[in-house]
Formats: C-alpha cells, sequence, structure tokens
C-alpha cells in the first residue's frame, strides 16, 4: 500500500518537473508538485529515523501524514490554474459551430 503511494507522488513529482522544465504548466503548479512529490517518501524517512531513533511515534507518524494529506490538494491547483482559462481558439472558424 505504501509502494502505490510512493508511486502516485514519484509520478506528481514527474509531471511536475517535466511541466516545469518545458513550461507546459504554470509555476506555481509545478513548484507546488515538485514540493509534494517529496514531502511524502521525505516524511517517511524522517518516521523511519524517528522510529529507529525512538522518538514518540504519535510525532514521528504526524510528519509523514502531512504529505500524504497534502496530495489532494495538487489536483485542485492544476483544475484551477490550468483549465480554468478560456479556450484558445475562434468558435466562428470554419468546422465550428
Amino acid at each position: 500500500m505504501v509502494a502505490a503511494f510512493v508511486l502516485v507522488y514519484a509520478w506528481v513529482f514527474v509531471v511536475s518537473s517535466i511541466g516545469h522544465r518545458y513550461d507546459a504548466l504554470p509555476r506555481s503548479v509545478t513548484r507546488f508538485g515538485l514540493l509534494l512529490g517529496v514531502s511524502f517518501p521525505v516524511g517517511l524517512l524522517i518516521m523511519a529515523a524517528g522510529l529507529v531513533l525512538g522518538l514518540g511515534v504519535a510525532f514521528v507518524s504526524a510528519v509523514a501524514w502531512i504529505g500524504w494529506l497534502a496530495l489532494p490538494v495538487w489536483p485542485l491547483v492544476l483544475a484551477r490554474l490550468v483549465f480554468n482559462k478560456p479556450p484558445s481558439f475562434n468558435s466562428n472558424q470554419e468546422g465550428f459551430s
């Protein structure tokens, strides 16, 4: 189950990285996606280190959950900033009604 989440976060990171590099997505979307893409794996590493060092499980788990809870925000930001634009074609051209 955790491996599937890591794959989803890796996908968000790759899509944001490519969108940032080729200027295919707005910068705010790609910056948020890059930050989000690394948040869950970093949270898992912090959680693993905290468990090895004997820190409290509740504190360590809270760090990993922050990245997981932020995942639904990325599609909302993407939809608001990318898909909210009006169409760029002229609807009066031939073939369009």
